[in-house]
This record gives structure tokens, C-alpha cells and sequence, in this order.
């Protein structure tokens, strides 16, 4: 089974970030827009089941690029060690068809500058928990549906 967990390690075409921010997804979403011109927009809810009934996490989809709602007063969607006390994670697509990948510390450094935002941290997309649910939200690059 090992080969298995480092094939699939070894897929992840994605980077996460963590942040830490009071403000709701919208507001939040709309600052990412402003900043990085991503068109950030609603995509849809997962329900995620918690000891005592489900919690919603907000997912906003832009181009190549997802901001979840991690952090819920019901729960959190990934419980991997200390990512329940990041309130979002943004998953940046690595995508053959752009002429050039994400600058993931240039991303922190200017999200780590936004007045509402009190944490930005690079996050291993490879460690379990994490993985195992960005990994189901994969979209191929410009397509609109979840598969």
C-alpha cells in the first residue's frame, strides 16, 4: 500500500496555503480578487459530517485557484495537526497550459500584508489530511464541473 500513498503524492498539482482571517469568505475573496485578479466566485458547499451533526465550508473558485472555508463554527474540514486553526486554505493549481507556475512566496507575502489577514503560511499538500480532501475538489485547468 505504500506505493500506492507515494503515487499519489507524488499527482499532488497543487499548492496550499493557510490563512488565518476573521472575515467572511465573500469579503475575503473579494480582497484575493482585488489583489491577484483570480475571479474568485461561489462554487459550491461541502458538507462535512462532525461528531455531532455536519458542518458547510464555502468553496470559491477562480482561475486555477480554490479558497475553502476550513474553519466553520460547527467544525473544520481538514483536522490534520494544525491546520483546524487556519480558518481557510487557498489550493493553487499547477496547470501545463500556463506559461508559468504560481509564485507561492510571493502569494504569501503579499496575502500576509492584507489588513484583514493575520496568517499566511505555506502548507505541505502532501500530508495526510490535507491531500485527501483539496485532492477531491481537482478540477482539470478551465473546466467548470467537479469530477
Amino acid at each position: 500500500m505504500l506505493w500506492l500513498e507515494e503515487d499519489f503524492v507524488e499527482s499532488c498539482d497543487f499548492d496550499v496555503i493557510g490563512i488565518g482571517c476573521a472575515a467572511g469568505p465573500h469579503r475575503l475573496g473579494w480582497e484575493l480578487n482585488r489583489r491577484f485578479g483570480w475571479g474568485l466566485a461561489f462554487h459550491h458547499i461541502i458538507h462535512t459530517p462532525q461528531r455531532q451533526g455536519n458542518s458547510e465550508h464555502l468553496v470559491y473558485k477562480g482561475l486555477d485557484v480554490m479558497l475553502v472555508l476550513n474553519r466553520h463554527a460547527e467544525g473544520t474540514l481538514v483536522r490534520a495537526g494544525g491546520v483546524t486553526r487556519l480558518d481557510y486554505l487557498l489550493r493553487l493549481a499547477h496547470c501545463d497550459d500556463r506559461e508559468e507556475d504560481f509564485d507561492v512566496n510571493d502569494i504569501v507575502g503579499t496575502i500576509r500584508k492584507m489588513p484583514l489577514v493575520t496568517l499566511a503560511t505555506v502548507l505541505d499538500a502532501s500530508l495526510p489530511g490535507i491531500m485527501e480532501h483539496l485532492a477531491v475538489l481537482d478540477t482539470a485547468c478551465g473546466e467548470d464541473e467537479l469530477h
